[in-house]
């Protein structure tokens, strides 16, 4: 008998196996009935198999004793373990535009992304953030006119505290985006710093960070850091890089323009990465 141990997390299904015989990933039917294994004291919480999907739920970590004999019914369907993201998005005081930028891409993972069938790539972006390259505004809530766009446009359970932006964000994200250039440039100065107190050259500096166009490549730059990139590079156009204005001096008007460019941004950047994972 061939004993298979079954870890879930709500994106995938895990399966390690104990036995050499058994390869490390099993590939399951549309069936909730895993190769007809005898199955004790397991109970399914949801079970949803699509041609899109191709998940099974389960309630909780439990062991499956596979026969031999039925094994042979198992089906060409691969299981794949969650590709893990995380986000930061970064502005002057962190009260308008990165926290616009923030809660409007919750919204859309949340709302939007989660919602839509999947390939067989999951991806995971439990880790969204927002932060200011200056201190101005440390412990305040998001400017009450960010919070009142972002409420006329449906997201109405967004929360923050603004925060500086800390030498430990570029191991801790996998992507920072500033909204403007002096923003990129503050994030750039901070990340060269972090490979000096490392003790890389600074001639790395440039080569390691996304700074002028989307990578290819999920997760973080070759030195391990974050990528840095304007949020703007997801703007759509073919070559050009938006740049979303600090409208904290101005009317209304200029936070209805920023939630205009971060809401296409974030879809734009999570249609690249579906796209990515893909490749």
């Amino acid at each position: 008998m061939l004993y298979v141990v079954v870890t879930l997390n709500l994106l995938s299904l895990r399966v390690a196996t104990l036995s050499p015989s058994v390869p490390s990933l099993l590939s399951f039917g549309s069936s909730p009935r895993v190769a007809s294994p005898a199955v004790s004291d397991l109970a399914w919480k949801t079970v949803s198999v699509t041609k899109h999907e191709k998940k099974i739920y389960l309630s909780h970590t439990a062991i499956l004793n596979i026969h031999p004999e039925t094994t042979s019914t198992c089906r060409n369907v691969t299981m794949s373990k969650p590709i893990e993201l995380s986000v930061l998005f970064v502005c002057l005081g962190n009260i308008c535009r990165s926290t616009m930028a923030e809660g409007t891409f919750r919204h859309h993972l949340e709302h939007t992304y989660k919602n839509k069938p999947k390939s067989k790539y999951s991806l995971s972006l439990d880790r969204i953030d927002s932060c200011g390259t200056g201190a101005y505004h440390v412990g305040s809530a998001p400017d009450r006119r960010t919070i009142a766009v972002l409420k006329s446009h449906g997201i109405t359970t967004y929360r923050h505290k603004a925060r500086k932006l800390r030498s430990s964000d570029f191991t801790d994200y996998d992507y920072i985006f500033p909204m403007d250039d002096s923003n990129f440039e503050d994030v750039m100065d901070e990340r060269t710093r972090v490979l000096k107190l490392r003790g890389d050259r600074p001639e790395k500096d440039a080569s390691t960070a996304v700074s002028g166009s989307t990578s290819t490549v999920l997760g973080k730059a070759e030195d391990g850091l974050a990528h840095v990139m304007l949020f703007g590079a997801f703007a759509g156009g073919r070559d050009e890089q938006e740049i979303v204005d600090d409208p904290y001096y101005g009317g209304d008007d200029g936070f209805e323009t920023a939630f205009e460019q971060v809401d296409r941004f974030s879809k734009n950047f999570l249609a690249w990465l579906e796209k990515s994972a893909e490749a």
